[in-house]
């Protein structure tokens, strides 16, 4: 798979990054807040910690997740909803403000989430995580086996981004 091209937002709807890594000997956490440096910055942790270590002989689970928050009022959000493609999504409603958006071709090897609500307050927001992360452990030849997997889910994640945004959301942070 391709690396995607970067969307280059004026205002990064990123507001947060989680890249997890369990080894047999030790768990590797990475979290980046605002403002999003780009995959290539968070790469570059990703492999500063991952060239570190001893032993790399079995990975026991690889998460990335990315939360997005897009500042949208309810009836924006609803309507967006609605809108999702259903020939490429599931949508689960989990309470009245809270959904699951399943991706109906799921990758045997991973598991694939996209959780989105609503949150109300000062700044009514549009709220979407995405999870990506292994079924089963596996055994990396190299560090860059590893780097491979966030690669790969990385472009998932824009992939179903690109998806799942309307592009009305997407024009107003260019």
């Amino acid at each position: 798979m391709n690396p995607p091209l970067p969307h280059n937002f004026s205002r990064s709807p990123v507001e947060e990054v989680c890249c997890s890594l369990e080894l047999i000997t030790q768990p590797i956490l990475i979290t980046v807040a605002p403002p999003y440096p780009g995959w290539g910055s968070i790469k570059t942790r990703l492999t500063d910690e991952i060239t570190g270590l001893r032993d790399i002989n079995e990975v026991t689970r690889c998460s990335l997740q990315y939360r997005d928050r897009f500042l949208l009022d309810e009836d924006g959000f609803s309507r967006i909803i609605n809108e999702i493609k259903s020939d490429l999504f599931h949508i689960n409603q989990i309470t009245g403000i809270e959904f699951m958006i399943i991706p109906i071709i799921q990758r045997m090897e991973h598991q694939i989430s996209v959780r989105t609500r609503y949150e109300v307050g000062d700044h009514p927001s549009w709220i979407l995580i995405f999870n990506l992360q292994t079924y089963t452990s596996f055994k990396p030849e190299t560090p860059a086996d590893i780097l491979s997997w966030f690669d790969k889910a990385h472009a998932i994640i824009h992939t179903l981004f690109d998806q799942i945004v309307p592009e009305e959301i997407i024009e107003l942070i260019k």
